[in-house]
């Protein structure tokens, strides 16, 4: 989940799946979306690929420690 302030993305949120029950896209959300995709912040969506390859937290930890991060 990327981390949105002012219109502009701010990171990366990671969550375990297991724990989501749903998704909120009320008329806040569906407003905050359009003026994303206005500004083509939208595009920058795209996980890290390093990211789609880790399959649980400690494989993340492991990966965000080899970058630095």
């Amino acid at each position: 989940m990327r981390e949105e302030r002012d219109f502009e993305f701010d990171g990366i949120i990671i969550l375990v799946k297991k724990f989501i029950k749903s998704c909120r896209d009320g008329k806040i959300e569906k407003c905050c979306n359009e003026i994303l995709k206005i500004n083509a912040e939208i595009k920058k969506i795209d996980k890290p690929e390093w990211l789609n390859n880790c399959e649980n937290i400690k494989q993340v930890l492991e990966k965000m420690m080899e970058r630095d991060i």
